[in-house]
């Protein structure tokens, strides 16, 4: 065959690229040409070929040229004319297997992949080197592929590799399990084999990822946000360590539901919603949800970002889910929210402890609060309750020192801490003892200034976590504190305390005001209240007492926490002022206190013990009025330095003010006092003319009930009309005479004084009215004392000279003398008749003066008694008297003529040492007089009878025996008045006894 013949023949043999085209080419050219070769090659590299299909189109052309040269065996006779199609199809082959198959092989047994292939069972048939280096094993033969991995990729992994009619493969990252139990993570394809519509088991081809996957691997495990990943079956198959603490896991997730973080129905039903999303729509999505943690069982609640991962041909193979934790922020919103509506200063505290106990827990926490001067230190509020000792808690000069750092003070192990020079004092103090005990050895403290710090802030409060264990907190755990707004928390608190503090000393003047008419029940409320406000177990008042002398202090009022009767002092206790802590705060007027009344060099030594049990602390300070000290404010507590310098300047603050309110309650109880006592009547009137206020003297004076008289016409009572139109029209009686109008329709003489009150107060004016009645007697009693004197006088004379005459008479014999004698005695004696003349006309019954009893005070009588006697004579005599006797209707003349008698007796009877006692009392409607003096008895021997004190003290006697029916004469003219004398050896006594008068129970 020529050359175009051979073209001509290839031409009609077909498609080029068929086996048959390249045979022929080869027969007749004696080898196919590169480019024949290299287009089945390049037809065999199409994804719809493969070498299988070669090999059978190979045996196809193989059988029809056996069947052609069968029936054709005359065309070769020549034997190797027959072999010659099958040595080129040979050929041919060979050169296509070794740029295909071979080529393959090549790359499965050496390649940097690992391979291998399973059996329809999943068993593996064959693995590359490559492979068993990877899974670290020297035969993986006959071994299942799916144990080379954890038994949730296992399912996987026979799902991909089981028929399920899809051609593409999976494409995955796994995690195989190495031989010596590392875990290497593996992109790995998987996919069954496929022959002729039968399956011939499938494959694994894998790549080493680790290095690659390692930085973000790094970046994951690191991340400060948890991040989970899942796969298609809502497993979890990836969790970062902060996931894990998120969701209270120690151990491994893998294989854990993703449903099992949120047990309960509404956070499940989010979260199914929200997964759907991902794995049926293939969008991402950012919510809010609570997941449950494993360990506790505590809500957290989460921001999760997720979105859908996908592999390299965009199938969903898994999500993969940030979680940011909500706590934080969710506890700072409620802890702002108790700030805003919390008016309680512990109630604020607990709630603000718990929700930090939920993002960070600790085993015990101090939130403390400062002096001024940082000398002292006491817990507001401690969680759990701790028993105290101390109230406040005096600090060393090296802790001073160490909590002035302006920063937080973090301490791992508190026993190393105080192991250190300067801090091994503190460690001898009960109080650390405490913590060491129980273990309490990691601490973080969150010093709080009162502003934003710089060299004029302040620090006044700590708030102090304790963990048991050394290295129990983390960076993490201040950082979450940190986040918190413990400041703003612990300043709100510090302003809840000033503003309770402010309330209650508002409250506290706003009751003094109230009840200042009765100045012991403002004692008594002083006392109430500081122990209900600040629970201290014995508050005290102490009034001063001066009466003989003798400066007392008597308990005035007092009041113990819950009542305890082991700190309350007797009733009636009072003490001198030379003793205790009293004595000197009143001297000094300076207060005084201290943390150990045992221990304070200062105090030790005149501390008196008055309570049954045992008191270590005491402050004591003055409440001043009008300059001086009116009240002693004693306060005393078991616990040691249960006050603080703060303390006692807000206490001084208090009682400052309450020293104020005192001054007026003073002046407003004294007018008080004096509007009810005085024996003036003062009438209160408004600018309408009509009554508005009286005091009981006024129904004394004209008879008219109080309540009569409110809102009653002035000008009812004036006799004179002139008088009112003259205060009508605006003018004033400075004090003048004037008639006013009884209620019985007489006439009182008065001496009245008006003026006006100012405008700012209501105005209208107040009219003063003494009664002139009580002043003319007084006048008239004058003129009788006066009388009485000179009566005495000119009598004492004529019966001198009677006395001596009459002797005379008896010695005289002579008539003429005797009757010169007896007619002087007769003149003396005309002299005596002629005063007793005078006397006779002031009789009760038939002279000038009738018996005019009247409503008296016996203080006021008994303060006549010293002007009556001289200094030196009155010294003898002693008064004694209960407090606020009632009144009496007596002849104040007729009385004081009785007492000034027989206290003239008393005396001419008394020695230079004896005393004559004055002692008024009341009992049952009686008030009794009873005055009492030394009188001997007569002498009974010659020789002292006949002594010239023998004969004074006869005088006497006898003149005491012939005054007395005078006396008792003047007594017996009050209505219900008894009187009486008794004798017990030389003690002489007289009682005197009145029924008292209902006004002064009115007044």
């Amino acid at each position: 065959m020529n050359k175009s013949s051979t073209e001509s023949l290839l031409a009609d043999a077909g498609d080029p690229d068929d086996l048959l085209c390249c045979l022929f080419e080869s027969i007749l050219k004696g080898s196919a040409t590169d480019a024949s070769l290299d287009r089945i090659v390049s037809r065999l590299r199409l994804p719809e070929s493969s070498l299988a299909d070669f090999l059978l189109e190979k045996s196809c052309l193989l059988m029809a040229i056996n069947i052609v040269v069968k029936d054709n065996s005359d065309l070769f006779a020549n034997g190797q004319e027959e072999l010659l199609p099958w040595l080129y199809l040979q050929q041919i082959t060979d050169h296509i297997i070794k740029k295909t198959g071979i080529v393959y092989e090549r790359v499965v047994k050496h390649g940097g992949r690992a391979f291998c292939q399973v059996d329809e069972h999943g068993v593996i048939v064959y693995a590359n080197p490559k492979m068993l280096q990877l899974a670290g094993r020297e035969e993986l033969l006959n071994q299942p592929l799916s144990a080379l991995f954890d038994e949730q990729e296992q399912r996987m992994i026979n799902e991909s590799l089981a028929f399920h009619g899809e051609k593409s493969p999976k494409l995955m990252v796994l995690n195989l399990q190495r031989a010596d139990g590392a875990c290497v993570p593996v992109g790995t394809e998987l996919a069954p084999i496929m022959i002729s519509g039968c399956h011939h088991g499938g494959y694994a081809g894998m790549v080493d990822i680790s290095g690659p996957m390692e930085s973000t691997m790094q970046v994951m495990e690191q991340s400060p946000l948890g991040i989970l990943k899942t796969n298609t079956h809502y497993e979890i198959i990836y969790a970062n360590p902060r996931a894990h603490k998120m969701c209270g896991l120690s151990g491994n997730m893998k294989g854990i539901p993703v449903e099992s973080l949120c047990p309960d129905r509404k956070n499940r039903e989010i979260l199914q919603s929200q997964m759907k999303k991902r794995f049926e729509n293939g969008t991402a999505s950012e919510y809010e949800i609570e997941i449950t943690r494993r360990d506790n069982g505590q809500r957290v609640p989460v921001m999760i970002a997720a979105m859908p991962e996908r592999n390299i041909r965009g199938q969903i193979t898994g999500s993969l889910a940030i979680l940011r934790s909500l706590e934080l922020e969710y506890a700072a919103e409620k802890i702002n929210y108790h700030i805003a509506t919390c008016n309680d200063t512990r109630d604020l505290l607990q709630k603000f402890v718990d929700e930090i106990a939920n993002v960070c827990p600790f085993d015990l926490v101090v939130i403390s609060a400062y002096s001024k001067n940082l000398h002292h230190v006491r817990s507001l509020f401690c969680s759990p309750e701790q028993e105290q000792r101390f109230r406040w808690w005096v600090m060393p000069p090296d802790l001073k020192r160490w909590i002035e750092h302006r920063a937080s003070d973090d301490i791992f192990d508190l026993e190393n801490f105080l192991s250190r020079p300067e801090w091994k004092a503190l460690k001898e103090n009960p109080e650390i003892r405490k913590l060491l005990k129980a273990e309490l050895y990691s601490i973080i403290r969150c010093p709080i200034w009162d502003r934003e710090e710089d060299q004029s802030s302040r620090l006044v409060s700590a708030v102090t976590f304790f963990r048991r264990g050394k290295k129990a907190f983390t960076e993490e755990d201040k950082k979450r504190l940190k986040s918190l707004p413990l400041v703003k928390t612990i300043l709100a608190t510090l302003h809840l305390e000033e503003k309770r503090k402010l309330s209650f000393r508002f409250k506290l003047i706003k009751k003094i005001f109230a009840a200042c008419e009765d100045m012991h029940k403002v004692a008594n409320l002083i006392t109430s209240e500081l122990v209900g406000f600040y629970e201290w177990n014995n508050v005290s008042i102490f009034r001063i007492d001066e009466r003989d002398s003798v400066y007392r202090f008597h308990l005035l009022s007092q009041k113990a926490k819950d009542d305890d009767p082991d700190y309350l002092l007797p009733p009636h206790y009072k003490q001198r002022y030379d003793q205790g802590v009293l004595s000197h705060v009143y001297l000094t007027g300076k207060p005084i206190f201290t943390g150990n009344v045992k221990e304070d060099r200062d105090i030790k030594d005149y501390y008196l013990q008055g309570f049954e049990s045992e008191s270590n602390s005491e402050l004591c300070v003055p409440i001043m009025a009008y300059g001086k000290v009116f009240w002693l404010l004693n306060i005393e507590d078991p616990l040691e330095n249960a006050f603080s310098s703060d303390e006692v300047e807000e206490l001084q603050v208090v009682l400052g003010e309450i020293g104020v309110i005192l001054e007026k309650a003073f002046q407003h109880h004294f007018l008080r006092e004096i509007l009810q006592l005085a024996s003036d009547a003062i009438i209160v009137i408004d600018n309408g003319w009509k009554v508005r206020q009286v005091n009981p003297a006024v129904e004394k004076l004209l008879g008219y009930p109080e309540m009569e008289m409110i809102n009653f016409s002035l000008e009812k009572i004036f006799v004179n009309q002139d008088d009112w139109q003259w205060l009508k029209r605006g003018g004033q009686i400075s004090g003048q005479e004037i008639q006013l109008g009884h209620k019985d329709s007489t006439v009182v003489a008065v001496y009245v004084s008006t003026f006006e009150l100012p405008q700012e107060v209501g105005g209208g004016s107040v009219l003063l009215a003494r009664d002139l009645s009580q002043i003319k007697r007084l006048e008239e009693l004058d003129y009788l004392g006066k009388l009485y004197y000179e009566i005495a006088i000119q009598t004492k004379t004529p019966l001198s000279l009677l006395f001596k005459w009459i002797k005379r008479l008896q010695g005289e014999t002579s008539p003429a003398d005797r009757q010169d004698t007896l007619s002087k005695a007769l003149k003396q004696l005309r002299k005596l008749t002629l005063t007793y003349d005078r006397l006779v006309l002031y009789d009760k019954k038939e002279g000038l003066v009738p018996y005019q009893p009247l409503l008296a005070d016996i203080e006021e009588i008994l303060e006549l008694l010293p002007g009556e006697f001289p200094d030196s004579e009155w010294q003898k005599v002693l008064v004694t008297k209960e407090p606020d006797l009632p009144l009496l209707r007596v002849d104040i003349f007729q009385l004081t003529f009785c007492l000034e008698t027989i206290i003239s007796y008393l005396l001419r009877a008394a020695s230079q040492e004896s005393q004559v006692t004055i002692s008024v009392g009341y009992h049952d409607g009686t008030i009794t007089i009873k005055l009492r003096g030394i009188v001997p008895e007569l002498p009974s021997t010659a020789a002292e009878i006949g002594t010239q004190a023998s004969a004074q003290l006869t005088e006497t006697i006898s003149d005491m025996a012939l005054g007395d029916a005078v006396i008792r004469t003047f007594i017996e003219n009050h209505e219900g008045a008894t009187y009486k004398r008794e004798r017990q050896g030389d003690v002489c006594e007289y009682y005197i006894e009145f029924k008292a008068e209902k006004e002064r129970s009115l007044l």
